[in-house]
Order: C-alpha cells, then structure tokens, then sequence
C-alpha cells in the first residue's frame, strides 16, 4: 500500500474519483531500487506495470553486439511497462535505477482488470501513447532529413558536362575537344547502356564526380535521385548502418525502423567518393549484395531488393588502384 499523495504525481490517475484512487493504493506494492540496479532487462517477459514514485530510472537499449546506450529517462510520475502487458511481447528495452527510486508496481492481473476497466485511466494512458508515438515519428522523420545532410554538394566544378546527357553530343565542337576528352566520353557513353556498378580512379580535379554525374544523367535510373558521400566523414560501423539501415527494436512504443540510404534512394545512383578507405568487410559486402540483388537491414530480417546504381571514386596513385578496384575480374 502507497499514500494517495505519492499516486496522484501521476497524470493517468490524478482525475480518477477517489474510491478508485483508495484501491489502487490498496494494491499498489512499492519496491525500493538502489541506484545502478535494473529494475528487469531486454527480452524477459512483461509481467508488471510500474509508477515512478520517487526518483528516476533511464531506458538501456542493448544491441546484438551487446552495446549500450541510454535512450530517455523517466522522472516522478511517469510510467513503464505497460507495452509488453498490452502486447504480449517481451520487454524491448531494459530499465535501470538513475538513483536511488521508490515504484509502484501492479500485477498484469490488476492492470488488465482494474486500471484499464477505468475509462479515465484508459482515456489518459491512450493520450500518453500517442504523444510517445508522436516524438517518435518527429525523430524518425529528423532522422530521414538528416540523410539528405550526409551528401556531399555538388561544386561548380562537379558539373562541367562532359556531353549533353539529353542530346548525347559533346560538349564544344568535335575539333576542339581534346582526344582524352573524347576518351572519357566514349567510356561514359559506354556505362550509361547499363545499371551496372562503375568504379572510377583517378587524381583530384580529374573530374571523377562530373563523370560519375553525367553517366546518372544518361542512365535508365536518370529521373531518380542521386547522391555523393563522403566515405571518409564516417566510422566504418556507421557508415554500414547509414547506408543499409537498421531494425534495432528501438522503443517499446515504436515499431518504427530506420531506413537507410540505399533503400531511400531506389530508383537512383549512389557515389561512394573515396572508396579507398573502405575496411575489406564492407568491400565484401558490397560485393555479395551486387551479386545477390539483395541485402537486409542491419539486424533485419526483411530481404530488400537492391535498386541502386553504385559508383565507386578514388584517387590514384602507389597501390590504390591494386588495392581498391575490388570489382575486377577475379573478385566480381
């Protein structure tokens, strides 16, 4: 049994008439946790809801790997625990004593029976479920505009038009186009026929991204979208999950996943500039998900079919080239 007062710090039962609010004290257990404890942890079974009476506990994230990270924290009158009881899943996340708090606890029993019997404390639990769903719908969309951040944007240099990608003449009178130049746009030309992926080696200035540009231009995915990242602004773990995506089961009131730049820019092409700096798990990845045609996201189980035109920059000189053009022959 708890003190009516310590109860009505929660907004779900402070408008409920008080004969209710005098049984739920009744049947309220508190428990006392010490500060660094888990009050339960990722995948057990959902057998309790909990009021925060006093204190405040974090939500801990834990991966595959078995990282973790705290992703929100929940003071004196906040609730937890309730998404496994209404969906009988196990708990998606672990919860962990800030400091030193005092819960409430309710058997699953008491409510399922009781508290959502109560069409006030129903009404202001829903109210709370959507607000969560709220901030995390605004998260995740934050989330897909921070993709468009993580594209380089095109310099005026990146644009000179090797040949008009509509037209498929050169660009300037044939007389005056240097044999090199006339080189390169045969082998744009060449590349544009198909969607298959193109590596490009060559020294800063050379006019890598301008090619990489016109030979979207001229493909069959030339009205999607197209994008240049920088491989060196990116951890290699990172940059995996910007790129395939991620199902990490984030919240428990959120089936959201993250989308990752492959499966945003379907129907398009992605630069991959400074390809050199690719560790050679990534390369191989890359390399069996051309092959296969498919790939999933990370932790995902969903096969996503592979639509994405990838074209591989790096520079040239010492080995690069033996030691980055992993889509030759032997390898591919």
């Amino acid at each position: 049994m708890v003190e009516k007062e310590l109860l009505l710090k929660s907004p779900l039962l402070r408008e409920l008439p008080p004969a209710a609010l005098a049984e739920i004290a009744t049947v309220c257990e508190p428990i006392s946790v010490a500060a660094g404890q888990y009050i339960y942890k990722k995948g057990t079974a959902g057998e309790c809801f909990f009021l925060v009476l006093s204190g405040e506990v974090e939500l801990i994230e834990t991966r595959d790997d078995n990282s973790t990270c705290m992703i929100g924290r929940i003071g004196e009158g906040g609730h937890f625990g309730e998404s496994s009881l209404l969906t009988g899943q196990k708990r998606s996340l672990s919860i962990r004593a800030v400091s030193d708090v005092v819960l409430g606890r309710f058997s699953s029993a008491f409510f399922h029976d009781t508290l959502l019997a109560d069409p006030v404390f129903h009404r202001e639990l829903d109210k709370t479920l959507v607000n969560r769903l709220r901030f995390a719908m605004r998260d995740h969309v934050e989330t897909i505009f921070d993709h468009s951040r993580t594209f380089l944007q095109p310099e005026s240099a990146d644009l000179y038009p090797f040949f008009d990608p509509e037209t498929g003449t050169e660009a300037g009178p044939d007389e005056l186009i240097p044999k090199s130049l006339k080189n390169v746009q045969v082998s744009i030309k060449k590349f544009t026929a198909d969607l298959d992926p193109v590596f490009i080696i060559g020294e800063s200035g050379t006019g890598r991204k301008s090619a990489a540009r016109q030979i979207h231009q001229g493909s069959a995915h030339h009205e999607g979208p197209y994008g240049v990242i920088d491989l060196r602004q990116f951890e290699p773990g990172l940059l995996e999950s910007k790129l395939f995506g991620h199902d990490p089961g984030a919240l428990a009131f959120s089936q959201l996943r993250e989308a990752g730049i492959l499966e945003q820019t379907r129907g398009g092409t992605i630069v991959l500039y400074h390809a050199e700096v690719l560790e050679e798990s990534l390369r191989q990845k890359f390399l069996s998900i051309i092959k296969k045609g498919y790939y999933y996201r990370i932790g995902g189980k969903t096969r996503l079919s592979l639509s994405v035109r990838f074209i591989f920059i790096c520079g040239s000189g010492g080995k690069t080239e033996e030691s980055t053009c992993f889509f030759n022959q032997e390898r591919y």
